[in-house]
């Protein structure tokens, strides 16, 4: 079990599995106090610590008020006992505050309760919410309380308890983790889809995050993330048609090749073949440019090489969609563009051995045709 105290400035924390409690306190009684604690600056008498977390679970996050801020974090549990539990990350300013008093933690807002009544701050933005002003409650507000394991919020005065009821406190949360991530905190995308109510919104925040990439021009993971979206097929082709490289494009359709479910055949036996011709299109041009001897790669043969090699594992992954109907096609694809290499390994792939004997034969490979014959008679 943990303790927490809070008391003359002073964050305490005491661990242990000992049933008798004060075994517990003896055990931290030779230990010097900055192994278990953290100074907290404060003229407030003590220090109102609160928690927050899923319904019994344990709690993922804490608060402290102060007389000039609230100090925030995570609640880590796998820390060793020597060393604190609760490291403050976050601080809110209260400096606006009238002798802030206590404070209760939601899932998205503190209620800081200071002697003008109760105001909610949303802790994303830092923004205040709404305030509760004393009149409101008919009577100065003195205690704002929270229970630990239902989280019911009250407010009371001299005379009266009230009840304050969440309702929905997180359905515009997805649009402000939206704008930050906009603002830079690229890692709150991922929190503004966790927040979304619907589909609709969902499509929303990726639709957002497609574009925001293709801003910055990181093409490849802006086609990434628009097969995510509901934007039209024809839209997004267009949208990358623009870009001087196929390789953001390529990368669009295989993400959208693999979200299609696999009944849709005709769908995938369209994208697999458009795939192949991009990038036939890429290797040529590779094999076309100048070698500029960097190590990038990017006009290289290394970069020659791994075009090809990926060429091959996208064609074994959909063999599928390119034998059968459309083998024909295919091979079409593939001498139309010279490309005699890639044209024998598919040929060998779909075992279609009358077009790989002719070719060694006309090659002058009567090795190998030989060797094609002997499996052939094997199989």
């Amino acid at each position: 079990c943990v303790f927490v105290t809070t008391e003359k400035g002073t964050l305490q924390q005491y661990v242990g599995d000992d049933a008798d409690f004060s075994a517990i306190f003896e055990k931290y009684a030779e230990k010097r106090p900055r192994d278990h604690s953290l100074k907290v600056r404060s003229k407030l008498p003590d220090c109102p610590i609160r928690f927050a977390g899923r319904k019994g679970a344990p709690p993922a996050k804490f608060s402290i008020v102060t007389d000039h801020c609230v100090m925030a974090g995570p609640v880590n549990f796998n820390q060793s006992e020597d060393k604190l539990f609760l490291i403050p990350n976050y601080k809110l300013d209260l400096s606006n505050f009238e002798n802030p008093q206590a404070m209760v933690m939601t899932d998205y807002h503190y209620l800081i309760h200071d002697d003008n009544g109760i105001t909610i701050m949303n802790h994303v933005s830092k923004e205040k919410a709404f305030f509760f002003p004393n009149k409101q409650f008919g009577g100065k507000v003195l205690q704002l309380l929270q229970h630990p394991g239902m989280g019911i919020i009250l407010a009371c005065t001299a005379e009266r308890i009230f009840r304050i009821k969440k309702t929905d406190e997180g359905r515009d949360m997805w649009k402000l983790y939206m704008k930050l991530a906009l603002a830079g905190n690229e890692s709150r995308f991922d929190m503004a889809r966790s927040a979304c109510a619907t589909p609709e919104q969902q499509d929303k925040v990726n639709l957002t995050e497609a574009q925001y990439y293709f801003e910055k021009k990181e093409f490849i993971t802006s086609a990434k993330k628009y097969a995510r979206t509901k934007k039209s097929f024809e839209d997004i082709v267009l949208t990358f048609l623009d870009v001087q490289n196929n390789e953001p494009l390529t990368f669009f359709l295989l993400e959208k090749l693999d979200s299609l479910d696999s009944s849709m055949t005709s769908q995938k036996t369209i994208l697999c073949t458009w795939i192949v011709e991009i990038f036939l299109n890429r290797i040529n041009a590779l094999e076309d440019a100048p070698d500029d001897g960097s190590r990038s790669g990017k006009r290289g043969p290394s970069e020659l090489k791994k075009t090809k090699r990926r060429f091959k594992t996208f064609v074994k992954h959909n063999k599928q969609f390119l034998s059968r109907e459309n083998k024909e096609t295919i091979i079409k694809v593939l001498s139309s563009h010279g490309r005699d290499e890639e044209l024998l390994f598919f040929a060998e792939l779909v075992k279609d051995y009358e077009r790989v004997l002719t070719h060694h034969i006309q090659q002058g490979n009567f090795n190998d045709a030989l060797l094609i014959l002997e499996d052939v008679d094997g199989s």
